[in-house]
């Protein structure tokens, strides 16, 4: 950043890095990373800059080698609030739908407890769908449970999609509209089950992702040929620390805000967008970056 302000535009590296934190399983402590600094670009040139390096370098590593992988082709675009909506993270796994759903509107004035706690207490009611999960046994569903309650879930309400027969289980306690409701929601077919937890939003969301990736390996749906990059745009640029009780960079403290979010600095900060974005394959981070605060207002 000292060379841009100096006038010298364009800056690449490959660096060495060691990353001085806690290490998890997928952010290896020793790594090779290609940074860029760029003078006088929006977020779509480095994009297109980013994405074209890799698909190049991918793809020519798979032909030339021979590998069982299909070609790396044009990145998908998400928003972080799709992500969050559609697959209960920031860094989805897109090689399989089975795209999460929210059911508070269609169990509005639902008697049964376990949702209607939930929604009174301002919470929400979201779940994912497993084909053909109808035909699996009681201690099954359970194992599932336990797995979602070790994620933070409070409970798993699992229903399972009836054809011709009467419903049975956690089903037959719903209301026929409202579980009428919940099969159009979830887009099921009979034979499915429905796994649905109620709850605080983020708290949901973190079992659900996971609780999606499960089914999908268990399911065979995450086909090993493919990597499916995409981009995820458009992050909040601050979150609350109610323990400190102020609001924190979600990113870092010099990612730039969306120039037409600026006027909710005051207002609404938790509604301004960070011009940050995340390049992301098969459930993982793989990089990310921002345009950076270059003004002094």
């Amino acid at each position: 950043q000292m060379l841009m302000v100096a006038g010298v535009e364009r800056y690449y590296q490959f660096a060495k890095c060691f990353r001085d934190e806690a290490s998890r399983a997928d952010r290896q402590p020793e790594f090779m990373q290609l940074d860029l600094e760029m003078s006088f670009v929006e977020q779509e040139d480095v994009l297109a800059l980013a994405e074209g390096c890799t698909r190049e370098a991918i793809n020519g590593v798979i032909e030339e080698f021979g590998l069982e992988k299909e070609p790396v082709g044009p990145f998908t675009r998400l928003t972080y609030d799709d992500a969050m909506d559609r697959y209960g993270c920031d860094k989805p796994d897109l090689r399989f739908g089975l795209e999460l759903f929210t059911a508070n509107s269609v169990l509005a004035g639902t008697d049964f407890r376990p949702f209607a706690d939930a929604l009174e207490t301002g919470g929400t009611v979201r779940g994912v769908r497993y084909p053909g999960g109808g035909s699996l046994a009681r201690k099954a569903t359970d194992e599932l449970a336990e797995f979602a309650k070790g994620l933070g879930a409070s409970t798993l309400v699992a229903i399972k999609v009836p054809g011709s027969e009467a419903p049975v289980g956690a089903a037959a306690k719903l209301s026929p509209e409202h579980l009428s409701g919940l099969v159009t929601v979830a887009r099921a077919e009979p034979g499915d089950l429905l796994l649905l937890i109620p709850g605080e939003r983020s708290a949901v969301d973190g079992a659900l992702y996971r609780l999606r990736l499960e089914i999908g390996d268990r399911l065979g749906l995450k086909d090993p040929r493919k990597l499916h990059f995409a981009w995820v745009t458009d992050f909040p640029l601050v979150e609350r620390d109610e323990a400190a009780g102020r609001w924190s960079a979600m990113h870092h403290p010099f990612t730039s805000p969306k120039p037409e979010d600026f006027g909710m600095m005051e207002s609404d900060p938790g509604a301004i967008r960070a011009a940050a974005y995340d390049m992301v394959c098969n459930g993982f981070e793989v990089a990310g970056g921002s345009i950076r605060i270059h003004s002094s207002e």
